[in-house]
């Protein structure tokens, strides 16, 4: 949990793995609907960052098979909102590493709320059981997220993102109306599947996608 403007590095042969945020345990309590909602079994993020350079984050999970219905005992929503790291109004930059086999309703592996960079690394096999595989981004002007790297040469593939899967909507990237997403080279889509919309990428929103270095397979 990092918060009060504190700095989590990750970095190579470091594992956070088979966390589960169950029964909405919650470390950080906020009036408003998102608090009471938020994932982040492997990381929770609020007013903090959190450097991503290598290592792996694996088999964490939050999960609810309804949003707007389950409750833990004080009446609040389950945790639902990222299931390995949740960014609330915070910095998260994957600079390497490996992000995989986690799990929730919204964002297998990251609900960003916040400003989020995946410059390079592996997120594969991720899942969701509603919207994002692998990213969901929520749906406020506060949000940004980017990915990739426009420096990149062309046949050179940073970011990869293998085999995730959502069960409505988007099995890589969820983003909402409000925020921005950028996808600017060095970014590969490999066999992601939604049983919706967006196999890789589903948005209502404007998405600028930029570069000659990109392959979905």
């Amino acid at each position: 949990y990092i918060s009060y403007s504190g700095i989590f590095n990750l970095r190579d042969n470091a594992k956070l793995i088979n966390n589960e945020k169950v029964g909405n345990s919650r470390s950080y309590v906020l009036d408003s609907t998102i608090c009471k909602r938020f994932g982040g079994a492997g990381v929770l993020i609020t007013n903090g960052t959190f450097n991503m350079y290598g290592g792996e984050i694996s088999g964490c999970a939050s999960n609810s098979t309804n949003l707007d219905t389950d409750t833990d005992s004080d009446d609040y929503m389950v945790s639902t909102l990222g299931g390995a790291i949740c960014n609330y109004q915070s910095n998260f930059n994957m600079y390497g590493g490996l992000i995989a086999a986690n799990e929730s309703y919204y964002g297998g592996a990251l609900m960003n709320y916040g400003i989020s960079n995946i410059y390079s690394g592996t997120l594969s096999h991720n899942s969701s059981s509603h919207a994002g595989g692998t990213i969901y981004q929520y749906p406020s002007t506060l949000c940004s997220l980017t990915v990739g790297d426009s420096e990149l040469e062309e046949g050179i593939y940073n970011v990869t993102f293998d085999s995730n899967t959502s069960s409505s909507y988007a099995g890589a990237i969820y983003a909402s109306y409000r925020g921005t997403i950028e996808v600017i080279g060095g970014v590969k889509f490999v066999n992601n599947v939604s049983s919706s919309t967006g196999g890789a990428i589903r948005t209502n929103n404007y998405i600028n996608i930029e570069g000659d270095n990109m392959k979905k397979i």
